[in-house]
């Protein structure tokens, strides 16, 4: 499933807008996905691309691990 996010945002933004993707998903019956590749430009106020960095060294990939099961998640609370 290709889902597409338009416009130039801001990071605010995008939270809502991949918040709103996820709960479309749900109401046509998606629970679970398995993995997902999210590509993206990073840009200034004006538009133009910037390259994030981190400890003087280029940051191209952020790897995110999925959340720890809670005790609520084991139960069905």
């Amino acid at each position: 499933m290709k889902i597409k996010l338009r416009g130039t945002l801001t990071t605010a933004q995008l939270r809502q807008m991949l918040y709103e993707a996820t709960h479309e998903m749900e109401k046509l019956g998606v629970q679970h996905v398995r993995g997902c590749n999210l590509y993206l430009t990073p840009v200034d106020e004006d538009g133009e691309e910037v390259r994030p960095v981190r400890h003087g060294k280029r940051i191209k990939e952020l790897a995110i691990k999925p959340p720890v099961p809670t005790v609520g998640d084991e139960y069905s609370i």
